[in-house]
């Protein structure tokens, strides 16, 4: 069942004109038309510069896609909140940032970022992480 602002005859794509739409409230996660046309931009993509052997436009291939980018991005997360903390962030702010949907953002992200404080180039380049604990979707 698609969620009630998407149009059923192309799910993805959002009722209404992009340029009509409200800004949402600042600082709250939010579902709209922008972020679904970004998402659909973006499976559509990685779908065509990964279709060597299967149609960019199979249903499949663009599930496959679709959960490859959700899981690159709940990879990057873990980073995004330690630049946020070291920015001056504090736990309570990177709640309201996630909107609670990350549970414990202290417990799970924390070691994270401690470990990050310790390493001579802390550039935001990767390195080698300690292992993640719980948190994500996935885990």
């Amino acid at each position: 069942m698609l969620p009630p602002a998407y149009d059923e005859s192309f799910p993805g794509e959002p009722l209404g004109d992009p340029n009509d739409m409200v800004e949402p409230e600042p600082w709250l996660p939010s579902t709209d038309p922008q972020t679904a046309r970004l998402v659909e931009e973006a499976v559509q993509a990685l779908a065509w510069s990964r279709s060597v052997t299967t149609p960019a436009d199979d249903p499949a291939f663009r599930l496959l896609c679709l959960v490859s980018l959700l899981a690159e991005a709940e990879a990057c997360t873990y980073e995004y909140i330690a630049r946020a903390y070291e920015a001056g962030h504090d736990w309570h702010d990177l709640v309201w940032a996630t909107g609670g949907f990350l549970g414990n953002l202290e417990e799970t992200y924390g070691p994270y970022i401690e470990w990050r404080a310790t390493q001579e180039n802390n550039d935001g380049a990767p390195t080698t992480a300690p292992a993640r604990q719980g948190g994500g979707r996935g885990r």
